[in-house]
């Protein structure tokens, strides 16, 4: 849906690809390696490219098993030849927080 955020759902083969390929970025903005990286689900919202908002599955350093992260990625029109980037990160959120 144009200008609209999808329902949460899992991410397609790309999708992945696209956040994975982010993994050291994403560790970057953490401040920290993350061992345990899971992609639990993603919304995205079309608009001169693409805004997903990623929530990941993180170890955690804080003595809990994990934490979860939120991410929110901005992928660029193809034609622009840019690559995606991370625009908002959220870390220490729960397993059912919103994302917005």
């Amino acid at each position: 849906m144009m200008g609209g955020h999808s329902a949460p759902r899992a991410p397609t083969e790309e999708e992945t690809e696209m956040v994975l390929s982010m993994k050291e970025a994403i560790e970057e903005s953490a401040g920290r390696k993350l061992h345990h990286f899971e992609i639990v689900h993603l919304t995205s919202q079309v608009v001169a490219g693409t805004n997903f908002w990623v929530k990941i599955k993180a170890d955690s350093h804080h003595g809990q098993e994990h934490e979860y992260i939120h991410v929110k990625i901005f992928r660029p029109l193809p034609y622009t030849h840019q690559p995606p980037q991370i625009t908002e990160f959220t870390m220490n959120v729960t397993v059912d927080a919103p994302f917005f």
